[in-house]
């Protein structure tokens, strides 16, 4: 209040006497003005407190950018990794100003998706998520798949892991109440595509390349994919003589 009082009157007092200071209606207002600034900011302060200690853990993050600076490259999605597995698979990150829950793992995108679907069901609607509902599907938790670095297409074969968002260790088509409508159409029209494409053609690499050399370096985009295009060369097979 002493604080208050001295900066009244350092602003009043070019314009009146010391004696007609606090008397003016002007010097009310401006101690009313002031204390409700505190007020607010002590409010903004505990709500702050309080909302920090119910959320998971965050790393550390900059004012203006958030976590954005630990997002720096071009494989964002192995950021993240990274700072999931140091701060938790459910971890609180900053995009800028935009505060974003990061789920890593298969458990814990079950536990949400299915048991606590309706709670997260009002989450912000980003335009990308709008347009594109597949980006960071990429199979990569080495706690679910064994090498999961590595090509092993044999890993699905015999494998009972449901593709239509009832297991989460491979979601392609999305899970719960958001889970993509046209996982039967999507499917027929691949396996038509690739059937065909195998039927018809023997793939090779290009004269000069072997597998063990081929590039496998992955970047981000709207989904995550070669950094490099694969090309192969086809000859057309015939199944008659």
């Amino acid at each position: 209040m002493a604080l208050l009082s001295v900066l009244i009157k350092q602003l009043l007092q070019p314009y009146m006497d010391a004696s007609e200071i606090y008397n003016h209606p002007l010097s009310i207002s401006l101690l009313l003005l002031l204390l409700l600034l505190t007020l607010v900011q002590l409010l903004k302060i505990t709500r702050h407190s309080r909302n920090h200690l119910k959320l998971p853990t965050s790393p550390p993050k900059l004012s203006i950018l958030g976590n954005l600076h630990q997002l720096l490259g071009t494989l964002p999605h192995r950021s993240l990794k990274a700072l999931s597995e140091r701060y938790g698979p459910l971890m609180f990150v900053y995009f800028g100003n935009s505060p974003t829950l990061v789920v890593s793992s298969a458990e814990l995108a079950s536990e949400m998706i299915k048991t606590h679907d309706i709670v997260i069901s009002n989450r912000p609607k980003t335009t990308p998520a709008n347009i594109l509902l597949y980006e960071c599907r990429d199979v990569g938790d080495p706690q679910v798949w064994d090498n999961p670095e590595d090509f092993l297409p044999d890993r699905f074969v015999n494998n009972t892991v449901d593709l239509n968002g009832q297991n989460f260790q491979f979601i392609p088509f999305g899970a719960g109440r958001r889970g993509c409508p046209g996982i039967s159409f999507a499917l027929a029209a691949i396996e038509y595509v690739i059937a065909n494409l195998l039927y018809w053609f023997d793939w090779n690499l290009p004269r000069g390349e072997v597998l063990e050399n081929l590039d496998m370096i992955e970047v981000s985009g709207l989904a995550v994919h070669k950094k490099l295009a694969l090309h192969l060369v086809p000859t057309l097979y015939s199944p008659y003589p």
